[in-house]
């Protein structure tokens, strides 16, 4: 069972969620419409720039809030809005939802009180559970979208999860440099805020930040864009890594991933059995073993979903 972390072992996984968020300049991506290589964009509340289209992409509930803030600021500051975008059917670890997680943000973006039309206007049948199925669907929109399709290099400003905001610049703009991306510098949650399973660190949201760190510092030019030599001066180390994934936030490290910080083929067995009876309540074969975590209810997840936007709305 995972060691449940104490204050000085929750701040350091707040630091590395920190050390996740995306600034300007945190990698350079090559624009085929200047010949060279720029820094890739990031914005604020404060400075939001004018796009063709805001994406909400990750699955996470928390940034529909922080997307529908910036849409209001948008319009007041604009006159308009831009196009919406969600793509991604679910989490890729075998978490049940009521539906898939676009559909999941449209509703929460018009039970906030958006539009439908035009919230579900560019609105797709989603299947990507991956990095690359979600960029084949953003691609899909993009070229059905009449706002889009004709620009040379589509904006488009993306929000989602500061713990793997980081890892989704470098992957975005890796595999999509015709397009230009600018990314929401996503607030990190204060630790007493984190209600849903997907964030908290008594659930499994240690295992994602710890994960997302690792691959943002991995495969370089191969599945992602490298991070400057500034941003890499306060990169989390790999005994860091190691210490929180030996207290078993091992969710979404691979095999490969552990095998790599050390551990044995007997232990990644162990550590993934045991941390997915944990989240999952299964076991490695996929049998139910024990009761999985409390968002794995679909009417727990959504009363708490009801709750945060009641409470934005205030």
């Amino acid at each position: 069972m995972a060691k449940k972390l104490n204050s000085e072992e929750r701040a350091e996984i707040i630091q590395i969620a920190s050390w996740g968020v995306y600034h300007s300049g945190d990698v350079m991506a090559y624009n085929a419409s200047v010949g060279c290589f720029q820094p890739v964009e990031s914005f604020i509340l404060q400075n939001i720039p004018e796009v063709d289209a805001l994406m909400v992409i990750g699955g996470y509930p928390r940034p529909i809030v922080h997307a529908a803030k910036i849409l209001n600021a948008y319009q007041d500051k604009y006159g308009k809005l831009p196009e919406f975008m969600t793509v991604g059917a679910g989490p890729n670890k075998g978490q049940m939802l009521v539906d898939s997680v676009n559909v999941l943000t449209e509703d929460a973006l018009i039970m906030m009180g958006f539009n439908p039309d035009w919230v579900k206007k560019n609105h797709i049948h989603s299947e990507g559970n991956n990095t690359l199925a979600t960029i084949a669907e953003i691609k899909q929109i993009v070229v059905h979208s009449v706002a889009m399709r004709f620009q040379n290099r589509p904006r488009i400003a993306v929000v989602t999860e500061p713990g793997y905001l980081l890892r989704l610049a470098q992957e975005l703009s890796f595999y999509i440099p015709e397009y230009e991306f600018i990314y929401y510098e996503t607030p990190v949650t204060k630790d007493k805020k984190r209600t849903f399973d997907c964030e908290s660190f008594d659930g499994y949201g240690a295992d994602i930040i710890l994960a997302c760190a690792w691959q943002s510092m991995h495969e370089w030019n191969e599945k992602r864009l490298p991070l400057t030599t500034e941003k890499m001066k306060s990169a989390p180390t790999v005994e860091q890594i190691r210490k929180f994934v030996g207290l078993g936030y091992c969710f979404y490290m691979t095999p490969e991933m552990l095998e790599e910080l050390g551990y044995s083929d007997e232990e990644i067995y162990l550590m993934h059995e045991t941390r997915y009876k944990e989240v999952l309540g299964v076991d490695a074969s996929g049998l139910k073993v024990s009761q999985p975590m409390p968002d794995a209810d679909t009417k727990v997840f959504m009363e708490k979903v009801s709750r945060l936007i009641a409470e934005v709305k205030k």
